[in-house]
C-alpha cells in the first residue's frame, strides 16, 4: 500500500515523510558494561554486599529497568537506521 506524504504525516506519525537520517546518538559506549549490571549486582549481593530484602528488590528493579532501557533504546536506534537506510520509506512514500 503506498500512501501519500499527507497521510504518513496525519494518520502514522508526525512528519513522517520528512525523516531522512537518524538523528539517535548511540548510547551503549557511554554505559560499556550495561550488559552486564543486573548479573554484577546478583553476583555482587551474593558475596559481599548485604542488603535488606525490600533495598535488593528495589535495586534489582532499577537496574533491570535501566540495562533494559540502554538495550531497546540501541535497538530502536538500529531499526530507525535501517529503516530511512533502506527501501521501505522510499516505498511508503512513492
Amino acid at each position: 500500500m503506498h500512501l501519500t506524504s499527507f497521510s504518513l504525516d496525519n494518520f502514522v506519525s508526525q512528519e513522517l515523510s520528512q525523516l531522512t537520517e537518524c538523528q539517535a546518538r548511540e548510547v551503549a559506549d557511554e554505559f560499556p558494561d550495561n550488559q552486564s549490571w543486573l548479573s554484577t549486582f546478583v553476583l555482587s549481593r551474593i558475596i559481599w554486599i548485604p542488603l535488606p530484602k525490600d533495598k535488593a528488590a528495589l535495586a534489582f528493579a532499577l537496574i533491570r529497568r535501566a540495562e533494559g532501557a540502554v538495550t531497546d533504546y540501541e535497538e530502536a536506534r538500529k531499526l530507525l537506521t535501517n529503516f530511512i537506510s533502506s527501501e521501505a520509506l522510499a516505498k511508503v512514500i512513492n
